[in-house]
């Protein structure tokens, strides 16, 4: 059974070509763990159909639940989602980037794995997340790197790889991250909004 590679990178400064390493493998299909401004989350390419069958594998998921997708700029949004209700430009302009998940409409040719009824994305403050969404082709998924289902948060890294090891292709380590809750989770397709999920960001 073969374990993930591992390579350390500092979350404030990671080195390019690291984050051109990671980069390459989720282009090719593959699944990478790493650190974003609230837990690590397990990346793959948005648009690859099978990429995503081996995330939900790997996590024990559901495939009608979609996972989040990280941006590295407003601009990238709309890679992803087909509009931007007018409530979703206020809270994008109040909370971006940072720790605030909006659910968009989704553009059609995102795989319905991805977003089976709208599309979770968020403009991540994350360094790391941020360089890597930006050279992995301008987005990046970024659902929890634990099992479906696990109560303890992914933020160790030696517990992911133990977790995870055999799953994934490549973990960057940033060390374990400070105790923080997941992004909040809030539909803008409606009016009034919805929060879906309250979490480390306060609404």
């Amino acid at each position: 059974m073969t374990t993930a590679r591992v390579i350390a990178v500092d979350r404030e400064r990671p080195d390019p070509a690291v984050i051109e390493d990671a980069a390459r493998i989720v282009r090719a299909g593959g699944l990478v763990a790493f650190a974003t401004e609230t837990l690590y989350g397990l990346g793959v390419d948005p648009w690859n159909t099978e990429a995503l069958r081996r995330l939900f594998l790997a996590k024990g998921r559901a495939d009608e639940k979609g996972v989040p997708v990280l941006v590295a700029d407003f601009e990238s949004v709309s890679r992803v989602a087909a509009s931007m209700p007018p409530a979703a430009e206020v809270l994008a302009a109040r909370h971006w980037p940072g720790a605030l998940t909006l659910v968009l409409p989704a553009r059609p040719e995102l795989s319905p794995l991805v977003a089976p009824d709208g599309v979770a994305v968020r403009w991540t403050s994350s360094v790391i997340a941020a360089r890597l969404a930006r050279a992995a082709g301008g987005a990046i998924t970024a659902t929890s790197a634990n099992r479906s289902g696990d109560p303890i948060a992914p933020l160790d890294p030696a517990r992911i790889l133990a977790e995870l090891g055999s799953q994934i292709d490549l973990l960057l380590d940033s060390g374990v991250l400070p105790a923080s809750l997941p992004s909040t989770l809030v539909d803008a397709r409606t009016e009034p909004i919805r929060i879906l999920r309250q979490g480390s960001l306060h609404l």
